[in-house]
């Protein structure tokens, strides 16, 4: 049921589920730190909504990414949870260390926490779900 982890004998659809955490997480990394555009105080709660969405799809595809690796359900949502989070404050450093027109706010890490907590929700009450009706 689980690939042999030790041999990396892993079938071509597991290694291609780890392929969209590694696209999202390219992809955040390089809007984050593209030079950014003048944004109002109006557009500072669209911003939020865009950092929640954008965090929520990348802790979704985490979850999805170690899905048969061979431990408990509650440790892959706490390591998928953890690398979302932390990938978030590591972009929110960089855009404080490293751009000019970016700078780095704990709101912007919130937002990124509040989205992985809504993907990790979305995941485990999906697989609730699919474990309930044996799918």
């Amino acid at each position: 049921m689980f690939p042999d982890w030790e041999t990396q004998e892993t079938s071509v659809l597991v290694r291609s589920c780890k392929s969209p955490v590694v696209i999202v997480s390219i992809a955040i990394a390089v809007l984050s730190l593209l030079e950014a555009p003048y944004v109002s105080v109006a557009q500072q709660f669209s911003d939020k909504l865009l950092h929640s969405a954008g965090y929520m799809l990348l802790a979704v595809c985490a979850v999805w990414a170690i899905a048969d690796a061979p431990m408990q359900r509650g440790v892959k949502y706490l390591l998928s949870g953890a690398y979302v989070v932390l990938f978030g404050g590591l972009i929110e450093l960089l855009q404080a260390c490293c751009t000019e027109t970016r700078s780095g706010e704990w709101l912007d890490l919130a937002a990124d926490a509040v989205g992985a907590l809504v993907g990790l929700g979305i995941v485990y009450e999906v697989g609730v779900i699919l474990r309930r009706y044996d799918i």
